[in-house]
């Protein structure tokens, strides 16, 4: 059989022709790997590298549970050619009867340890075809080495404020057994793309200490899926994931003649080992491929944002009461947030889209505001949820700016969506984001907190009518970040709504939570690590008035892992609470080097993140070997937990509050509790 192979210094990644001109899927494993999987002869139907379907045809096999495999367009695809171009290897497949051409595009990057894979699928004949099934990449052959019992999924379940948690199942526990037809899946369809789950799936082979990640980029819709084979065919597992489809959200695309559909992007990496490394994989490949942050970002400014001393009740005398502390504690920017364009008394949820500031709240205009931040050495920054319009906006009532279903406006809470495909929308969205621009702003938190799902009116699906808007929408961003290099960029949706990675490439950085609760932040943040690059996760350290110095302390740590992002009143909180601040910032400026690019490591086992009597400690390294940061937290635990950092041979160089209850030997720390109470800590260490 002839093979194609796709590799780097990472990854390699196997395919082979059938004497039927079938192309199939090989292996994929690390490129230093000297064993090499079985050939398994897999049963005819199923081995092949893509999952299509067209005009509604039928499995081909029932009895299929939740499983998108069997399909008959899929079976008659035969290869045509590999040949490359550049860094892109495309792959031409063909169905004769469906006159279908089928691309497999593989993006490799030298650098990065992570293959890009996604499928264009050209309508050759003269007819028109609809999509209802298209899997952006499919791996399979699992398990390489060991039995289905040693097959293990990692999932990440998401909800507002309850962000990223891991979640472990055995494929048995899946129902995803030898001699059975069935698949698990996840289909997200609503515009907040990890609002249920996160677009991440990790399979497990224990007995190989092997694991296969994928991620899919899309700002919306999108599918992951695991299932078995055949019962003629046991001990074969697949994972497959891209596009939602017809059984599920009613998906389909339209293809006329000579027309081309391409699905988002998965991101795929192998690690051996433990599953830390596919965590470090994908970040390393977000740094160094996707993420495009803004030049005035580099140095992760610590941040203080005002909602949760305003709560939208914001005002220039407000904010300039703020200043001088915020100077002293060292904040680099200052965001305001929601109601600056509101009078008072005004709901600011029903006057998004009144772009134009109170003339009460800021009688002297909106550039004297963001003139007193930039003069004490902060970034001005402004809040704006630029794709909505309330009841109250000036555009309101232009129905042709907005997202339609069934002819009429799609109006959530009151509010309309815009139409981002639509040149008028695009220059007016343009047009604002240039008056907060000229106004001084150079930092920009745009939010999201409604959704039009299941989707709106167009040439094809409700389902991908509103993927279509959505890419235009990311499009319009994209421009934004080129027109305005020096703009910082942060993304929210209900905080951590829609963290993929679609989303983020497009940012500086996140909102990764709404979360409020100094109890459950830091949990939220370690969580969200294993999927946002820590360089973009921005978590609150919201600071009460009545907090006592040790509360303030934990409170701080929660955010110092990743983005420094700091709330409350500060001008109103004791000295002692000040100087906790002062320190962290300090202490946070002084090592936020580290999390540049770091590699993380997670000594704990996931948890839930209000699990009582849970301790998370969690590990960055720098590149080089030079430094580490070490974070402990807990808010409910006993006794004592030793563990063995991953950097060797180095001391304690800092610590932030300070080191009670810690001791260290060797390369193990011993973290000892003899009470119930708050614990946080970070831990510096060097070589």
């Amino acid at each position: 059989m002839k093979e194609i192979v796709i590799k780097n210094s990472y990854y390699e990644y196997v395919m082979y022709i059938t004497e039927e001109n079938h192309l199939c899927h090989g292996f994929f494993q690390p490129e230093n790997m000297e064993r090499k999987p079985e050939r398994k002869q897999m049963k005819g139907l199923y081995p092949y590298e893509v999952i299509l379907a067209v005009d509604f045809e039928g499995r081909m096999d029932t009895n299929v549970g939740n499983r998108q495999l069997a399909y008959k367009t899929s079976h008659n695809l035969t290869f045509e050619e590999h040949f490359v171009e550049k860094k892109r290897h495309i792959i031409r497949l063909y169905n004769e009867e469906s006159k279908i051409e089928v691309q497999l595009i593989f993006e490799v990057y030298e650098d990065s340890p992570v293959l890009t894979r996604y499928t264009r699928v050209i309508n050759s004949g003269a007819s028109e075809l609809v999509i209802i099934h298209v899997s952006s990449f499919l791996l399979s052959n699992f398990p390489y080495y060991g039995e289905t019992e040693n097959l293990v999924l990692h999932t990440y379940s998401s909800a507002w404020s309850y962000e990223g948690e891991e979640r472990i199942a055995s494929f048995p526990e899946l129902d995803l057994c030898e001699y059975s037809r069935t698949g698990y899946a996840v289909e997200n369809n609503s515009t907040y793309s990890t609002i249920r789950h996160f677009p991440c799936f990790i399979v497990e082979e224990k007995e190989a200490a092997l694991f296969w990640g994928a991620q899919i980029v899309n700002n919306g819709a999108w599918r992951m899926e695991v299932g078995t084979g055949d019962v003629d065919n046991p001990g074969w597992f697949y994972m497959q994931g891209g596009m939602v489809d017809f059984a599920n959200s009613q998906w389909y695309k339209r293809l006329a003649p000579g027309e081309a559909y391409e699905t988002p992007a998965a991101l795929l990496t192998v690690a051996k080992d433990n599953i830390d490394s596919v965590y470090n994989q994908f970040h390393t490949h977000q740094q160094r491929v996707l993420m495009q942050r803004s030049e005035t970002d580099m140095s992760l400014p610590v941040v203080f944002n005002d909602w949760q001393a305003m709560r939208g009740d914001t005002s220039r005398e407000r904010i300039e009461a703020q200043l001088d502390y915020l100077q002293k504690m060292g904040i680099e920017a200052y965001v305001t947030d929601a109601g600056w364009f509101t009078d008072p008394g005004q709901d600011w949820y029903e006057y998004v889209g009144c772009w134009d500031y109170s003339k009460v709240r800021f009688p002297d205009g909106l550039f004297a505001v963001s003139k007193a931040i930039a003069d004490r050495g902060m970034i001005p920054g402004i809040w704006c949820e630029i794709e909505m319009a309330g009841p109250h906006s000036p555009i309101y009532n232009e129905s042709d700016m907005f997202l339609k279903i069934h002819g009429k406006c799609i109006t959530q809470g009151g509010r309309r969506f815009l139409d981002f495909s639509r040149e008028k929308v695009r220059s007016y969205a343009s047009g604002v984001f240039d008056f907060l621009y000229k106004n001084g702003f150079r930092y920009i938190k745009v939010d999201y907190n409604a959704d039009p799902a299941p989707g709106c009116d167009g040439c094809d699906s409700l389902a991908e009518n509103i993927n279509q808007k959505r890419l235009a929408y990311g499009m319009w961003m994209e421009e934004i970040s080129k027109k305005y290099p020096d703009l910082i960029i942060e993304h929210c949706s209900s905080g951590g709504l829609k963290l993929d990675y679609y989303n983020l490439s497009r940012a500086s950085l996140a909102s990764i939570t709404d979360q409020e609760s100094y109890l459950y932040t830091g949990a939220i943040l370690c969580n969200v690590t294993k999927q946002v690059h820590p360089v973009q996760c921005g978590n609150w350290s919201r600071i009460e008035t009545d907090f006592e110095r040790k509360t303030a302390e934990f409170t701080l740590t929660n955010s110092m892992m990743g983005r420094m992002c700091i709330s409350g009143v500060l001008s109103e909180c004791s000295r002692e609470v000040n100087d906790a601040i002062r320190d962290a910032v300090s202490f946070y400026k002084k090592y936020r080097f580290i999390i540049k690019e770091p590699h993380i490591h997670y000594h704990t086992p996931p948890a839930l993140i209000a699990e009582k009597q849970s301790l998370r400690v969690m590990e960055y390294d720098t590149p080089d070997g030079r430094y580490a940061l070490v974070y402990i937290s807990t808010t409910d635990f006993t006794g004592e937990y030793t563990f063995t950092t991953y950097a060797s041979n180095m001391r304690i160089l800092d610590s932030y509050p300070d080191m009670e209850g810690i001791m260290k030997s060797g390369d193990a720390i011993t973290i000892s509790i003899p009470e119930k109470k708050l614990f946080g800590m970070i831990l510096v260490l060097c070589k």
